[in-house]
């Protein structure tokens, strides 16, 4: 009788450890039994001991929620379709499957994975050049000077997880306008030097839709004669830190990069702001990076109904002290806080240039000012700004998707621009 084991069977070997994730691991016991030993010393109250362990186990489940969401993103980039398949509901498949007008891409992929090693020596070349000055302006002195000390891109290359392209009769002839579902896990290895600290950024993640534009079209390879990019809104970005900046733990160390990152990416890449690609030599960059808008968004935040409470009292009503943030890209405007009501009136008007009107949406998000802690979030509404310029103006009360039962009301309306782009 045959004994050895199937040719599928895989013998699953423990992870390996490395010095430092030991050292790490070592200091972590160190540090829990000096802490014990003191408070005992010291005749602390045992509240410490409960703090300390109530810290302990938020930070744990912040990290176990981050580790799985890695996870997922990894497993997306490796194979969408059977990630798909193993974890989602009808519900939850992604817009291909709903929208006809948004198309998988596989063919694109294969084409990115094959042009990886190019395509990252070119993006090595912008983050160094065009990305390390910006950061180093928005860090704190204390993280100054900045510079990269590596760059490594990985071998995961990004995936397009759907493509549409506008065909309406408001996108002229001579342009292509395409938005692309971009999704990147990667095994970048990078090194930073944050003033006197080297840290390492590994399993950096990001997600946006990324708008590229074809114009004007022309006779002649490459049929086009520039392709700014941008993101539509501002993309999810996420990062581990390692070496020293991992081990050292400096309080909000990795918050601080991680802002600091998404006003450089809103800076650079998100609506109004481009990435300007020339296809031709001999182009006004200037014209690429700001072209001539499509009209003037404006918004006015009326009032809200029934909030939810985000303050729990033990006399009297539960209560809010309720503000709204609208975003249009990478643009935001803040109301004013209206304190202790569940009925605020705001009655504040915004305007916001609009370059692209399709792909774009008006967001509102309502928040409960707390004073010397984080604002409690209460919910969020939408409204596509091409539905906007399609009505003429939008005024209604709108119901929030998060809670149910409670709405706001504010009133949009765009003033599209009559003149018409003309040479470069």
């Amino acid at each position: 009788m045959d004994t050895s084991p199937p040719k599928d069977e895989v013998k699953i070997l423990p992870p390996k450890q490395t010095f430092m994730s030991l050292s790490w691991d070592y200091f972590k016991f160190f540090l829990t039994c000096a802490s014990i030993y003191g408070v005992g010393y010291f005749r602390l109250s045992a509240s410490w001991v409960l703090l300390g362990s109530l810290g302990y186990f938020i930070l744990e489940h912040a990290k176990s929620k981050n580790s799985k969401l890695t996870s997922s993103l990894k497993a997306i980039g490796e194979d969408e379709k059977a990630f798909i398949i193993q974890n989602f509901t009808v519900r939850d498949l992604p817009s291909w499957v709903y929208f006809p007008d948004v198309e998988r891409a596989e063919w694109l992929n294969k084409v990115i994975k094959r042009m990886w090693p190019s395509i990252s020596e070119y993006a090595r070349d912008i983050i160094v050049t065009s990305i390390e000055p910006v950061v180093a302006q928005n860090l704190p002195t204390a993280l100054t000077p900045f510079s990269f000390a590596t760059i490594d891109l990985g071998d995961t290359p990004p995936r397009i997880g759907g493509v549409k392209v506008y065909m309406s009769e408001s996108i002229r002839k001579d342009e292509i306008v395409m938005d692309l579902d971009l999704m990147l896990y990667s095994d970048a290895r990078i090194k930073v030097n944050l003033g006197k600290i080297r840290a390492g950024v590994k399993e950096f993640e990001l997600r946006g839709t990324l708008r590229v534009v074809m114009k004007p079209l022309v006779p002649k390879v490459p049929f086009g004669w520039r392709s700014p990019v941008c993101f539509l809104d501002s993309p999810y970005i996420n990062f581990s830190l390692t070496d020293m900046g991992n081990i050292l733990g400096l309080p909000g160390l990795q918050q601080t990069l991680n802002t600091v990152i998404r006003n450089v990416v809103n800076q650079m890449v998100v609506l109004p702001n481009r990435l300007p690609v020339q296809l031709v030599p001999d182009i006004d960059i200037q014209r690429l990076k700001y072209p001539l808008p499509q009209g003037v968004l404006h918004i006015n935040v009326i009032s809200g109904r029934n909030l939810k409470a985000g303050d729990k009292n033990v006399i009297g009503h539960n209560t809010s002290d309720p503000y709204c943030v609208v975003r249009v890209g990478a643009r935001s405007f803040t109301t004013s806080v209206v304190k202790e009501t569940l009925e605020p009136v705001w009655n504040q008007h915004f305007e916001s240039i609009v370059d692209i009107c399709h792909g774009q949406s008006v967001t509102v998000e309502v928040y409960d000012k707390d004073q010397g802690n984080k604002d409690d979030y209460l919910g969020c509404t939408s409204i596509p700004i091409e539905s906007v310029l399609n009505k003429g103006e939008v005024d209604t009360w709108v119901v929030s998707g998060r809670c149910k039962n409670w709405f706001i009301t504010f009133a949009v309306n765009m003033v599209p621009m009559s003149y018409h782009e003309t040479g470069f």
